[in-house]
């Protein structure tokens, strides 16, 4: 691949599942960076080990717990500020299938588009992934977010696995983005 992809992982207290998540990244993504959100749990550790043993992943730990918003700022600013083409943004949680960066990657490789959002809700087998309240909680959600914002054609709006390319990460004011 001809563009510098790193995937970005918000993680608390994600310790039981933060190691399934780097180690299931595709050999193309160039950098796995991991920001540790004051986790209070063994995330910090596991992901340090994850470190010590591949040059791929970065691992930023945070003092005080500023919010997976927070968290995912200060990974954007990373990924601006160490020439990545494409920065994608997966939960620490696994509820996301890194097999599925290359369909969000695409069209921003092929100039097509800025940032693109994933769906988790596309693949059935997703829906016994996720507790059953979250479904409804994102299920409401997601119809308000339409309400609200006219884009109707956006079906997980409350899902974090998106990617964004060089021209949105230097456009973005990350720094006062959730301060």
């Amino acid at each position: 691949m001809d563009h510098r992809v790193a995937v970005l992982v918000p993680a608390y207290n994600e310790g039981t599942q933060i190691r399934k998540v780097i180690d299931s990244i595709p050999d193309y993504v160039d950098k796995v960076v991991v920001v540790d959100d004051a986790s209070t749990d063994n995330t910090a550790a596991v992901v340090e080990e994850c470190a010590s043993i591949s040059d791929k992943v970065v691992f930023i730990p945070l003092s005080e717990n500023v919010g997976v918003g927070g968290a995912l700022s200060v990974a954007y600013q990373w990924a601006r500020d160490n020439d990545i083409d494409i920065a994608v943004s997966i939960d620490g949680d696994g509820q996301m299938d890194p097999a599925e960066i290359r369909h969000l990657i695409e069209p921003l490789c092929r100039g097509e588009a800025d940032y693109t959002k994933g769906n988790r809700l596309w693949n059935p087998s997703y829906w016994k992934r996720i507790p059953r309240i979250r479904l409804i909680g994102n299920a409401v959600l997601s119809l308000l977010t339409k309400m609200a914002s006219g884009y109707w054609g956006v079906i997980d709006s409350q899902s974090g696995f998106s990617a964004a390319n060089r021209f949105a990460l230097e456009r973005i004011d990350w720094e006062s983005m959730y301060a």
